[in-house]
């Protein structure tokens, strides 16, 4: 034909070939030409159809079979073509139906929190009328927030010979096989699963293998069953004394703050929230005031209690937190340290399901001793040696602490560093005394003293070996202690980090009178140090292209001569260059140079 064909126009009746045969997914437009709609569906319909000459169109549609269709082959043949050319002949294919499983999945009791268990149930049918199923195997790789299995079906939950094995290798997978049913029989079978109690709320999509069997003698795949599960969380708890350290007789504010959780699909919000916390355990006598108090965490809610602290109805919304604090009376006989103080875990209701939380902690401090440390001048060169210093406060008011102790094995930070000059005598009262045992690698104070509210300060040398690697190296004390009262407390020990480095030298610049205008001079400064403070260091050389900083920026200060060691050279306009420099142990230097701007 020699014309466009216009206004292409069919019918397909599918219910004529398979009763219940439908489109789904209908209407589409301009699948031929356009213009061009297919609608319909248990009877197709094209109309608005257009092609060029020597053109042509296809498209698809897809359609569901229906459940109860028997197996075999159907004949569908559409209506015959019409166009404004001509009509064209129908168009005729057959349709093979076959008996294929139908297999699903689904948690059945999500939502649930972080911590409980899930059952998921699987069902498998036999859609065939006349011919068993056999081989029915399948596999389930499981999701990270549900790593194990509480309980597995009984071998032979679907037909004699069916097994299920659960394996962690490589990653916690269910395998099911050997099953077998019955024409137009079916099964159903659960395991139950536990939920990581550290789970994050969300939804977990759990999707399987395809399910394989073998059914009337064919070979037959079905689809993966997939199921969402939903983890719910409830509010997280912290908690700590904001006021502390206190003294004995005194009051501490106690500061909670619960937060929940964003939610899936806007927001899961929190209801019923409870905890508890038990004042008398962390310290006898340790008691609120001025409760109860209303509204602490939503309306309706309250914190109440003397001893034992309650709340009750607290509600947040997805995403919100709630802070309250409490008022605390301590003891006046409330011994110097530190007072853990935990409170229950944290039940609340989140779309119906209780949810646990962990506990709070943190640690009430009666007024005492506390111990800093710090390495005063590293990073130090391997093979040099760098200063420890040591502070001792007593924090208490009214209470002398004696008989303080603390110990500093050395050789936990560093290998074989040793300290200088030991021991020392009187660094924290007197008759007190820092004493190295281990060759020195371990030191310990001993005899220490201090009134109220005072501190000593002490310092000692440390040696760190010639090999040791360039890196952080972290110290922490042990057995910090004293008697406060009569009593030995045990105190907060103290950490400080070491930093070691092969690199001698350090140089610093600065431009210490801008910013300038175009035209104008600037003074650039430059500090060379030499780390080591056992070892000079000779030929120090470096340059500075002040070029690169700014095009046409240039030295006005000509030649500089020992400006860093006798003998040493600062050089250049351009580009700068140090030649000659010496530093003795220890020793920095300094010098200036003006440089003008283009």
């Amino acid at each position: 034909r020699r014309s466009d064909a216009t206004d292409i126009a069919f019918t397909d009746d599918l219910d004529a070939a398979l009763t219940g045969l439908v489109a789904v997914g209908l209407p589409v437009s301009n699948v031929c030409g356009t213009g061009s709609v297919l609608s319909g569906t248990d009877l197709l319909s094209l109309t608005g159809g257009n092609l060029g000459v020597g053109e042509s169109c296809t498209f698809n549609v897809t359609l569901q079979v229906p459940s109860a269709a028997v197996p075999g082959a159907y004949t569908n043949t559409t209506s015959t073509v019409t166009a404004d050319v001509g009509a064209g002949s129908p168009a005729t294919d057959i349709l093979f139906v076959e008996a294929v499983p139908i297999f699903t999945k689904a948690f059945i009791d999500d939502p649930v929190s972080a911590g409980g268990t899930v059952t998921l149930e699987f069902s498998i049918t036999n859609t065939s009328p006349d011919a068993s199923a056999t081989g029915i195997a399948f596999q389930d790789v499981l999701n990270s927030v549900t790593p194990s299995v509480v309980s597995l079906p009984a071998s032979g939950y679907c037909g004699a010979g069916s097994t299920v094995f659960f394996t962690t290798n490589p990653s916690p997978t269910l395998i099911f096989s050997g099953a077998n049913l019955a024409a137009a029989s079916s099964c159903t079978f659960s395991v139950v699963l536990n939920v990581d109690p550290i789970a994050q709320a969300g939804i977990y999509t759990n999707t399987t293998t395809s399910l394989s069997s073998t059914v009337g003698g064919r070979e037959i795949s079905t689809d993966p069953a997939s199921d969402d599960l939903q983890v719910v969380a409830g509010p997280t708890l912290t908690k700590e004394f904001i006021d502390d350290p206190v003294a004995p007789g005194d009051t501490v504010t106690l500061q909670f703050s619960l937060t929940q959780v964003e939610g899936e699909e806007g927001g899961v919000p929190a209801t019923d929230i409870t905890f508890s916390d038990d004042l008398d355990a962390a310290l006898t006598g340790l008691v609120a005031v001025g409760l109860p108090l209303s509204d602490v965490c939503g309306t309706g809610s309250e914190i109440s209690g003397t001893m034992t602290l309650l709340l009750t109805g607290g509600s947040l919304a997805s995403g919100e937190t709630c802070t309250f604090s409490v008022t605390l009376q301590v003891p006046a006989t409330a011994p110097a340290g530190a007072h853990t103080n935990t409170t229950s875990a944290v039940v609340a209701t989140v779309l119906g399901v209780t949810t646990t939380s962990i506990p709070a902690s943190d640690d009430l401090r009666i007024a005492g001793l506390t111990l800093t440390k710090d390495f005063i001048d590293d990073p130090v060169v391997p093979g040099d040696t760098v200063t420890l210093r040591y502070t001792i406060t007593n924090d208490s008011p009214i209470s002398s602490a004696t008989d303080i102790v603390f110990q500093d094995n050395l050789d936990t930070a560093v290998d074989n560093m040793t300290g200088l000059g030991l021991p020392l005598a009187d660094v924290c009262g007197t008759g007190s005394s820092l004493v190295g045992t281990s060759a020195n690698r371990v030191l310990t104070l001993t005899g220490g003293s201090l009134a109220p509210l005072a501190s000593c300060t002490f310092d000692v040398t440390l040696q760190v070996p010639a090999g040791t690697a360039s890196d952080s190296y972290n110290c922490t004390t042990d057995i910090f202690r004293g008697t406060i009262d009569g009593g030995l407390v045990i105190f907060e020990n103290a950490s400080a980090i070491l930093v070691v480095s092969s690199d001698f030298l350090d140089l610093t610049k600065e431009f210490t009178d801008d910013p300038v205008g175009p035209g104008e001079a600037v003074t650039l400064s430059f500090t060379v140090t030499n780390l080591s403070t056992t070892d000079p260091v000779d030929s120090i050389t470096f340059t500075d292209d002040l070029d690169a900083v700014v095009s046409g920026l240039v030295s006005t200060s000509g030649t500089l001569s020992d400006v860093c060691g006798l003998g040493s050279e600062l050089s250049g306009t351009g580009l700068l260059s140090l030649t000659g420099g010496n530093l003795p142990a220890g020793g920095s230097c300094t010098f200036d140079v003006t440089l003008m701007v283009p």
